[in-house]
């Protein structure tokens, strides 16, 4: 395998956007701080029955889309110039992989960082102790919550950039029918017909069952909430994705 290579024009195309990514971050943070004492998003925050106005980090919703673009865009070009080149599907799958866990790791980090320069902002938290900050209240150091806000951010971000990966690599195998096909139907589905369905037939419980399973997906117990939860899950998700893109990539020609 000519993994060496191929990792190299990853991690240079990665580079560039990521660089680009935190100079837009640093422009936008900047102006926000200077201008206001807020940073991020205004929510309400609703905690022992008393409502409460929080800000939650902007830069964690940014990282989330920022990843995913950036998974829908790391097939179809490598994937041309790879094979051209004659790297096989097998190399430009494992530096996908690699990179998209090494970046992953680094922009989580990286946030991370910026995240605890900014917990001075006043009302500011981030969606991790929003979601999670019960769990850290008798906790004497932050190095726990910022280990496990850590590895909470890395396993979501990289189940993020394999999803948009995913999205990237089944379109580029639909023929042009399907992609209409798919593109207008999918919306369709979840916005019209599955609200129907759910209303005239499960009497509710489609919807129900969903934010069950997603309140599941993201901790939640009789105790509140644990973050293992969401980064085993994310974990099985990510790799089961992987798996699916794999074999959807390893037929995969060069199309026009």
């Amino acid at each position: 395998m000519r993994i060496k290579p191929a990792l190299i024009y990853r991690f240079e195309e990665y580079k560039k956007v990521v660089m680009f990514y935190y100079v837009v971050i640093v422009i936008v943070y900047t102006f926000l701080l200077v201008t206001t004492r807020d940073s991020g998003l205004v929510v309400t925050n609703i905690n022992s029955g008393s409502t409460s106005t929080v800000l939650i980090s902007g830069i964690e919703i940014s990282g989330f889309i920022f990843l995913f673009v950036l998974g829908l865009n790391s097939f179809t070009e490598p994937f041309k110039m790879f094979l051209q080149n004659s790297i096989s599907r097998v190399t430009v799958f494992t530096s996908f992989v690699v990179a998209a866990i090494c970046t992953a790791l680094g922009i989580s980090f990286i946030n991370s960082i910026i995240n605890l320069l900014l917990s001075g902002v006043e009302r500011y938290s981030t969606i991790f102790q929003l979601i999670y900050g019960h769990r850290y209240i008798s906790y004497s150091s932050i190095i726990p919550s910022y280990f496990e806000e850590l590895l909470w951010s890395s396993f979501l971000y990289i189940s993020v950039l394999v999803l948009g990966f995913l999205i990237a690599t089944l379109y580029y195998r639909l023929s042009k029918v399907l992609k209409y096909v798919v593109s207008i139907g999918v919306p369709v589905f979840f916005l019209m017909i599955l609200p129907i369905l759910d209303t005239t037939l499960a009497e509710g419980n489609i919807y129900k069952t969903i934010i069950t399973f997603m309140l599941f997906i993201f901790g939640k117990t009789t105790n509140g909430f644990n973050p293992y939860y969401t980064i085993i899950s994310s974990l099985a998700i990510s790799i089961i994705l992987f798996v699916i893109s794999y074999l959807l990539l390893r037929r995969a020609t060069i199309k026009d």
